[in-house]
């Protein structure tokens, strides 16, 4: 990182990330409206004062610091290094970090990177602070400047004019120079004196940033990424001109979607939940058909949210159109390719079955998928799961679910008649069948290589094929008490229940201990250490979900952490 290119960035990031500000009386979207259009990347930090008192009085970061590894991590070399520095900021700034925080950063910063793309511009970097407390600001650059003078890390401080506003180029010692102008509350810190200029001036095409994260739902997030799909809509239309080969036709493919979008941002916010989300916003006009109903349609729930049990320790599922996912993947590929492609599952998965794999068998299956790790209790001798998919019968004979089933029976068969060819009867694998009311369930028994409940299971049960571990697991697939949610805005997709995890790792700790230590090496002593330590780490968060979101030309990816609250864990 010895490049200007390198220390410029370093350098930014670093001040955004001091730079992190506040909620208050100026909302950030009012310095969004500077950053020039041209720019590549943009990072809005909202309301640090406001998340930062939250933070620190959340029950779940309490617990944290008291943890082993809570006291391990705050007591390692990086966190020295942090305090050390608040220290020197005290000492050689006169000023405190909780006011650099509260103070002087004020209500919002923006940080812009435009990276170089051949052209003469080259690189650009600008950082944008909104100040709470002005007068305060001015004093900390009048200070900065001043140390590092006498430092002779500064060696010139030119004061020049623009549209009778006047700022200033700081000469370094080593490095480019930098420009930067104080307007009342607002600090602009820019790599080009042509970037400066345009701040002062107001953009005459401000880059489309506030709408983007207004539309994402990130305007007022803590932090929130955007991401200008127009930078770089030159250089991929250019790879994609090349056009050789399957490779550049499926880039070229790509490129169809890639022109289409408008945005793209990433936020982190911490309020109930800790939240992050990834957004894609498009226009679905110009969205080739395959993709169009990914940012126009809403979701809809699986039902198999409410036929796998709620205390799960790890849950997914979803709705998928198979033939629709099948389509939009093979208008990617190269038309050779797709051929191939077509062939190989008309004669594999075809013969198998019996029935044409597009027109027959993916319009029938699912829509619903998914699957989920049961509860701890579900099996104490092995940890229980389920696989299960949506299967229709069709129109044809036989129908598209027996005929899977079949040829499921069938394959298994096969495999264990090449399995136990020259076994005792002792170690051969056999498959037996059990009723459960009136679903036949297919499992696996060896009762001297298997562990202790663990049965390997299939079974066509109320429109769903399934596999599991056992016929225990399979019988605690029920029928929903409910009818199937409507559709909405956001749709589970996955959910990880840490608490329930650590209750499963605990009723199979000596197992755990034992791998640990044939992988590792250590101690049993110091691996139980570790375990307990992952343990309480886990007690902090009652679930880890993951959700998606369509419609309104946009299509989102959310992950919430719901840590615990002081009342419940």
């Amino acid at each position: 990182m010895k490049t200007r290119k390198g220390r410029l960035l370093i350098a930014l990031v670093g001040l955004a990330g001091l730079a992190a500000p506040v909620r208050a009386q100026a909302p950030t979207s009012d310095l969004l409206t500077l950053v020039p259009s041209e720019f590549g990347f943009c990072m809005a930090v909202h309301d640090l004062r406001g998340h930062w008192q939250r933070f620190e009085q959340a029950a779940w970061v309490k617990a944290f610091k008291q943890s082993p590894f809570g006291e391990a991590l705050l007591s390692a070399p990086e966190f020295r290094e942090l305090a050390k520095f608040q220290r020197d900021l005290q000492q050689h700034l006169e000023v405190d970090w909780s006011t650099v925080r509260d103070d002087i950063l004020g209500d919002a910063a923006v940080f812009a990177y435009r990276p170089p793309d051949g052209d003469k511009k080259g690189e650009q970097g600008l950082l944008l602070v909104k100040a709470r407390q002005p007068e305060t600001l001015e004093r900390l650059i009048k200070k900065l400047n001043q140390v590092q003078m006498a430092a002779g890390e500064l060696k010139a401080l030119e004061e020049h004019q623009h549209q009778g506003v006047k700022y200033f180029r700081r000469v370094h010692e080593k490095g480019a120079p930098w420009w930067y102008v104080v307007q009342g509350p607002v600090f602009a810190l820019a790599s080009n004196e042509t970037t400066l200029k345009a701040v002062i001036e107001r953009p005459a095409q401000p880059a489309a940033v506030r709408p983007a994260l207004r539309r994402a739902g990130a305007e007022h997030a803590l932090a929130a990424l955007w991401l200008n799909p127009r930078f770089f809509d030159a250089e991929l239309k250019a790879k994609a001109k090349l056009g050789l080969g399957p490779d550049g036709q499926l880039f070229t493919a790509l490129f169809d979607h890639w022109k289409a979008l408008d945005a793209v941002v990433v936020a982190v916010d911490m309020k109930e939940d800790v939240e992050l989300r990834l957004s894609l916003l498009a226009r679905s006009g110009d969205l080739p058909a395959a993709a169009k109903e990914w940012f126009t349609r809403r979701g809809q729930t699986s039902e198999l949210w409410q036929r796998f049990p709620e205390n799960s320790v790890f849950t997914l599922a979803g709705r998928t159109d198979f033939r629709a996912l099948a389509d939009g993947l093979l208008e990617l590929a190269p038309a050779p390719v797709r051929k191939v492609v077509v062939d190989a599952l008309s004669k594999n998965v075809g013969a198998a079955v019996g029935l044409d794999p597009l027109r027959d068998v993916l319009p029938n299956l699912g829509p619903d998928w998914g699957m989920c790790v049961l509860p701890a209790s579900a099996g104490k001798d092995c940890p229980q799961a389920i696989f299960a998919l949506g299967v229709k019968p069709g129109k044809k004979e036989p129908g598209v679910d027996q005929a899977l089933y079949k040829a499921m029976q069938f394959f298994v068969g096969l495999a264990l008649y090449q399995h136990n060819a020259g076994l005792d009867d002792a170690d051969k694998i056999q498959m037996h069948t059990l009723r459960q009311g009136d679903v036949e369930v297919k499992y696996l028994a060896q009762d001297r290589h298997f562990p202790a409940g663990f049965q390997p299971a299939f079974a066509l049960k109320d429109g769903y094929l399934l596999l599991a571990t056992s016929p225990v697991a399979v019988q605690q697939f029920q029928r929903p008490a409910k009818t199937a949610p409507a559709a909405g805005d956001d749709v589970l997709m996955l959910r990880l229940a840490p608490t329930e995890l650590a209750q499963l790792i605990g009723l199979h700790r000596e197992r755990v201990l034992e791998q640990m230590t044939q992988k590792s090496g250590q101690p049993k002593a110091a691996a139980a250490k570790s375990l307990d330590g992952l343990l309480g780490l886990l007690a902090l968060c009652r679930t880890v979900t993951l959700s998606q979101r369509n419609g309104d030309d946009q299509l989102a990816w959310i992950v919430r952490l719901r840590m615990i609250d002081g009342k419940t864990r």
